[in-house]
């Protein structure tokens, strides 16, 4: 009985299928990608900065290889377990 009840699961998740054909995303997905697409975000950003800027916040620039964390040297585990 629970062999049944899983086979049911698996067919009802399978036969679940988005209407919209997949060549349409890739084509909403490719618009939001253009130049002109971006430009209201950019618009967007620049004037959350002007007014971060105008109410005294300011910006920092970090250097390109600066990390949180520093990197570790690598740990081994081989042979610690009992056999």
């Amino acid at each position: 009985m629970k062999r049944k009840a899983t086979k049911a699961k698996v067919k009802a998740t399978k036969s679940k299928k988005s209407d919209v054909p997949a060549e349409a995303h890739k084509d909403e997905w490719a618009e939001g990608r253009t130049v002109a697409a971006r430009d209201p975000l950019r618009a967007q950003l620049r004037d959350e900065i002007e007014a971060f800027l105008a109410e005294g916040g300011e910006i920092t620039q970090v250097e390109a290889n600066l990390r949180a964390d520093p990197p570790r040297k690598p740990t081994s585990n081989y042979g610690s377990q009992p056999i």
